[in-house]
């Protein structure tokens, strides 16, 4: 089988809820989101509901947020690099061209970063979480997907949930392509 070495790298590591999907989470593509939505997401969008407001952090070319807009009441991207494609607009998303450093609203229901949090590194990391922790309404939940083989990975989502009063309710992994497995920790924010 073609991604075998990456298969049973998984097995080896301290995750027991992982699962191989096959190729196809659209990295060719920027704004598919079909491998997403046949894996990740179906264990994610239960935090997604109609009356929801997501903050989309490092939401590039939006393909993320024209799916969640499919599903909730609001959607607010941001992204302080990528433009935001004019194809991914809907009526329920604002987008503006900044990153969370300098980000203001608070009270969303769900924060969600796929590839993004890694960029940051230690310690500004650590006043990142502490930024999009405070971004999260009361028993809202951020949602932070990383590639699970990225070297430049060093934190503890755990660590930080746990210092900020949060609480990490799912962490699994996927298998999806030979060089792509990915983390996805879902924290829950207390009152």
């Amino acid at each position: 089988m073609k991604y075998q070495k990456s298969i049973e790298k998984l097995k080896n590591l301290p995750f027991k809820n992982w699962e191989y999907c096959g190729p196809g989470l659209g990295h060719q593509n920027r704004l598919d989101t079909s491998g997403f939505e046949k894996t990740i997401w179906k264990r994610i969008n239960k935090y997604f509901l109609p009356d929801s407001a997501v903050l989309d952090v490092g939401s590039g070319s939006g393909r993320f947020s024209k799916l969640f807009s499919e599903h909730v009441k609001s959607v607010r991207a941001i992204d302080n690099y990528v433009p935001f494609k004019e194809s991914s607009m809907r009526p329920n998303i604002t987008f503006s061209n900044h990153g969370i450093e300098n980000f203001k609203e608070s009270g969303f229901d769900v924060v969600f970063l796929f590839g993004v949090f890694y960029m940051f590194g230690y310690p500004q990391n650590v006043d990142i979480f502490s930024k999009l922790y405070e971004t999260v309404g009361d028993n809202g939940h951020l949602i932070i997907i990383e590639s699970a083989n990225n070297e430049m990975i060093r934190y503890d989502l755990e660590k930080y949930a746990a210092a900020h009063g949060g609480e990490v309710v799912d962490t699994f992994l996927q298998c999806c392509e030979e060089s792509w497995e990915h983390r996805t920790t879902v924290i829950k924010k207390g009152e």
